[in-house]
């Protein structure tokens, strides 16, 4: 009896979990060879709904030419009858993209049921023409159909003829090779079907009087135009030459057959998987650069009928097919083109396409044939597309890349022409903090520092990564080490550290050099990367980035690099302050070292804010790189040189300041040091059995950065 009330409960848990488990129904229409694209997809959807726990099923009726005796307009037909009646048989419907608009008022608006990004990732070309009902996204692409021309590569090769780009190539192409092929006795094979049957001869017609397109309307050839008339006695030529009404009107099922048969020379037909010894290209044109291909698609939309829990239901179902993800995976397997743009960013995705490149080449050119843009505008954009920018000596496309390498020109000479100001006796006295060699090395780093922008002039690679990275890192890191190894030698009291500095001075400098140089280098066992930046209507760029996690740390270790040696650099400065020897050096360096802390900030948070205009993330580079080099040359060297302009005419005032300022800063530092000892002293009596000894020493510590910040000369 308890084995029978047990087999009961289990009965029931499970007719509870089976119950609570939905099936939702989907409706497509297809041929037989694009089957692939649903049967994976469904397959994957239902592994990820168990994955997830989802309790999701999705199941798929399809309809092919073979299963079913409706065509397109029979299916839209069927399509149509459910939505009218208001039929909750299918919870989800793929349908032809061009009727969007026939289905809109009875599907769902996906922005209530998607997240807002979601939908966003989408091409908005794309989704405006396809997509959208009274302002409603009713539908989502998960394919692109793009009509093409298949061009049996077998024969054109062994005729050594190209593909061809006009419909004069074609027949003549055509009519030669038929020809050769004729004397083999190959009669099974065909020149050109047209694809002009029933079920695709509008949007052939249309196509092919688009491909004749010219006019200085800038529109579709209208009807009464005389391209119409040139590109119809075109079609009644290719039929007549290298065609026939047979062939014309063969359906689809021939077609498809042709292509996987190879038994044509070439084919008019929506893009699919394909053998081979087929190659894909835009449909011909009048002249080469026209054609008329045209792009379609799949749509997948939610019936609005169904119940609130199916419709979420469904929703899961659409955002897993159109996630970027799965859209990427299939765009790699050749199955679809898809209409996520972001993913034609994505370097394995550029590796395997072809023609969706082509397709947007003629898009460009459609917009001066059929739109308002001028030649040059399209012309610009088509080379937006097939190229990267960057910086340019030419001034076709942008003056800056010239503007900005005569600065450069003007400041390298100015800069480099500064160093006889080091053998002009009426300048040597207000250069004699840095002996001429360490001025020599700072004036190289600045210029090293300042080269490093024309690595962004020309193509980028990553080997010119490396060497920007370089040398702005070495560049100034040299410009600054003259004036640490000074400090440390005019340190108010002698030590070990500034002796041995002193009497090495090649072995200090070459030890912070040598750190700089071995970052770089680890850096390039983890090496940069080009990232390409692929925009819509605009100039495409490339910039370096590092992406694994070694390279991230290096890339910080450098930073930090730099970070410490201007902190050494304020340490010092601030325990020097008062010295009467380098005075004004230590004001100089003061200024110098706030723009380079600047600089630092602004190249860090460049870095993190995404910039999608080339001449704009290069300005921005550029000139945060003159004006790190240039503060330190103008406050380290060429301020000493116009100071001593003022100086031979003031120098007594100038004397009299300095001895003005030494007497206020000794009566604050009796001041300062009298409170500090009073303090202390307070402290010590209260607590005077548990002093900290760390404290202690914190305050002896104190005490010295102190009294050499106010020492006016070296003891």
């Amino acid at each position: 009896m308890c084995f029978y009330r047990i087999l009961l409960y289990i009965f029931f848990f499970l007719k509870i979990y089976i119950t609570k488990a939905i099936v939702i129904n989907a409706l497509a229409y297809t041929y037989i060879q694009k089957v692939y694209l649903y049967t994976p997809l469904i397959n994957a959807f239902n592994t990820y709904s168990k994955k997830e726990k989802l309790d999701i099923t999705l199941n798929v009726t399809i309809l092919t030419p073979n299963n079913s005796t409706s065509y397109v307009d029979n299916y839209k037909a069927v399509v149509d009858y459910l939505l009218k009646k208001k039929s909750k048989k299918y919870d989800l419907y793929f349908y032809f993209s061009t009727n969007s608009k026939n289905y809109g008022p009875y599907l769902l608006n996906l922005y209530d049921y998607l997240p807002y990004d979601h939908i966003k990732m989408y091409d908005p070309g794309v989704v405006s023409t396809s997509c959208l009902y009274n302002n409603k996204v009713v539908g989502l692409p998960i394919t692109l159909d793009i009509s093409v021309l298949y061009s049996n590569m077998n024969l054109l090769s062994k005729y050594e003829k190209p593909i061809p780009k006009t419909w004069n190539e074609l027949i003549e192409t055509s009519q030669y090779i038929m020809k050769k092929e004729k004397e083999f006795n190959n009669t099974r094979l065909i020149a050109y079907n047209g694809l002009f049957n029933k079920n695709h001869g509008t949007v052939s017609i249309y196509e092919f009087i688009k491909s004749y397109s010219h006019s200085k309307t800038l529109s579709h050839p209208k009807i009464k135009s005389e391209e119409t008339i040139e590109a119809l006695k075109m079609i009644n030529n290719i039929k007549e030459k290298i065609s026939s009404e047979l062939d014309f009107l063969s359906g689809d099922d021939y077609t498809i057959e042709k292509i996987y048969t190879g038994e044509a020379l070439f084919l008019k037909f929506w893009y699919l998987q394909h053998p081979p010894f087929y190659k894909v290209s835009a449909i011909p044109g009048w002249k080469e650069g026209i054609t008329g291909s045209l792009t379609g698609g799949y749509n997948v939309g939610i019936c609005k009928h169904i119940d609130e829990h199916r419709r979420k239901a469904a929703a899961e179902v659409v955002k897993f097919i159109t996630s970027k993800e799965v859209q990427k995976k299939y765009v790699l397997q050749r199955y679809i083109y898809s209409a996520i743009n972001s993913l034609y960013d994505d370097e394995e995705v550029c590796s395997i396409i072809e023609y969706y490149y082509n397709e947007k080449y003629y898009s460009y050119f459609s917009e001066y044939i059929f739109g308002n843009k001028t030649i040059s505008e399209v012309i610009k954009n088509v080379d937006d597309m097939t190229r990267f920018y960057s910086l340019s000596l030419k001034t076709e496309d942008t003056y800056v890349g010239l503007i900005v390498f005569i600065i450069f020109v003007v400041l390298f000479i100015i800069i480099s022409l500064s160093i006889v100001f080091l053998f002009i006796k009426r300048f040597k006295s207000n250069l004699k903090f840095l002996s001429n060699d360490l001025w020599f090395i700072l004036i190289i780093g600045v210029l090293i520092l300042m080269c490093s922008f024309i690595l962004l002039y020309g193509n980028l690679s990553v080997i010119k990564c490396h060497l920007k990275a370089f040398l702005i890192s070495f560049g100034f890191i040299t410009s600054l080490i003259p004036n640490i190894y000074e400090f440390i030698i005019e340190f108010p009291e002698d030590n070990k550290l500034s002796i041995w500095t002193k009497n090495n001075k090649i072995k200090f400098i070459l030890i912070f050099l040598a750190i700089d140089i071995v970052l770089n280098c680890l850096l390039i066992i983890s090496p940069y990367k080009l990232k390409d930046i692929y925009l819509i209507d605009s100039e495409n760029f490339q910039k370096c980035i590092i992406s694994t996690t070694f390279g991230k740390i290096i890339q910080n270790l450098i930073m930090s690099y730099e970070i410490i040696i201007i902190l050494i650099i304020l340490v010092l400065v601030f325990m020097e302050w008062n010295l009467e020897k380098i005075y004004y050096d230590t004001r100089f360096i003061l200024g110098a070292v706030f723009m380079d802390i600047l600089s630092l900030i602004i190249y860090n948070i460049t870095n993190k804010i995404e910039i999608n205009n080339y001449i704009a993330y290069n300005i921005i580079f550029v000139s945060n790189t003159f004006i790190l080099s240039t503060s330190n040359f103008i406050f380290m060297y060429c301020s000493r040189v116009l100071i001593s302009f003022i100086r031979n005419e003031d120098a007594e005032l100038n004397e009299s300041f300095i001895k003005r300022n030494q007497i206020n800063n000794s009566v604050m530092k009796r001041s300062t040091l009298s409170t500090h000892t009073y303090n202390s002293s307070s402290h010590n009596s209260s607590n005077k059995e548990n002093i900290n000894t760390a404290k202690r020493r914190a305050s002896e510590l104190s005490n010295k950065i102190l009294s050499y910040h106010y020492k006016v000369s070296k003891s």
